[in-house]
Formats: structure tokens, sequence, C-alpha cells
């Protein structure tokens, strides 16, 4: 019998595999160190070897094979606008993780959407200083949290809440 590392039913355990899957590949695409991209495309080949196993031995959909449910976790995780609900296995992995993830995410330099009145424009991250100083000071409204953006084909930079972003990935 192999150990399991979480007390959860079947079926519970592998609900949570395809959601750490899906962070672990939001991570691998907004992480800038060529090391923690390798890591999570490592960590997505392990839970997806896991994910398969289960699904293979019990007969179940999973992300691979059944496309509405991968739109399904998608979407549970990666919201339109603002934050993205990442999942963590347990309190240690969301101390290892939250924090990078949402200034990863958010990062000098990444491509996101912006939803304003006029519609969707597209812009790169050019400062999250303020981010960083909420996050530092354990303030929770990070939604309303204002970022420097470069709208694509404008000269300066627009100031939006996170709210009104999305990361292009």
């Amino acid at each position: 019998m192999t150990h399991k590392s979480r007390n959860l039913p079947l079926y519970d355990f592998l609900e949570c595999l395809q959601q750490e899957y899906v962070a672990a590949e939001v991570r691998s695409k907004t992480y800038p160190s060529n090391n923690d991209k390798r890591y999570h495309r490592k960590v997505m080949g392990y839970k997806r070897e896991k994910i398969e196993d289960i699904a293979q031995r019990n007969q179940l959909s999973t992300i691979f094979n059944d496309q509405t449910k991968m739109k399904n976790m998608y979407n549970s995780m990666y919201t339109h606008f603002g934050l993205p609900e990442f999942c963590y296995k347990d309190d240690s992995d969301r101390s290892k993780f939250e924090q990078n993830d949402i200034l990863n995410y958010f990062a000098v330099g990444g491509e996101v959407k912006i939803q304003e009145e006029s519609g969707i424009s597209i812009g790169i991250i050019s400062d999250n200083e303020q981010l960083e100083v909420k996050w530092q000071n354990n303030e929770d409204d990070l939604q309303n949290t204002p970022i420097a953006v470069k709208k694509r084909n404008e000269s300066g930079d627009v100031v939006v809440l996170i709210s009104q972003l999305s990361r292009i990935l």
C-alpha cells in the first residue's frame, strides 16, 4: 500500500491533484527563474502521472481527457480578472508559495489584459511596488492594489487596480 500525504477520500485527492497541476502550470509560466520553471514543469509531470494512474485504475475522467472538466478546473483558479485562486495542499505549501505566486503573477514585465469601461486593452506591468508594500504589511485587500501598466501602442503608464488585470499566459 502506498502512503498518501493527505487524509482524503480518493476522488477528493484526485481533484486536489488536478488543482495542484493547474497551479504548477501557472507557476511554470509566471515565475521568472528558469530553475523555477523547470521545477514546476517537473511537478506537473509527477502530478500528471499520479492523476492518470488513479483515473485509469478507477475509470474516472480528468482534466487530460475531458475538456469540460479542464475548462472548469482552470476557471475555478484562473479568474477572468484580479487575483488567481491558487491551490495549496496544506499550510506549509501556502507559506512556501503564496507570496511568490502573487508577486510573480503580477511581476514587472508581465503581459496583462486590462478591463476598462471602453473595453479590453493589452499592456505590460511597469511597476508593482504597491503590491509588494501591501504584501509586506500583511494587508488583506490586494484586489484594490494599484499597479502601473504601460498600455500597448501608448506612451506613459496608467495605474489600474489588480481587480482590473488578468495575466496573459
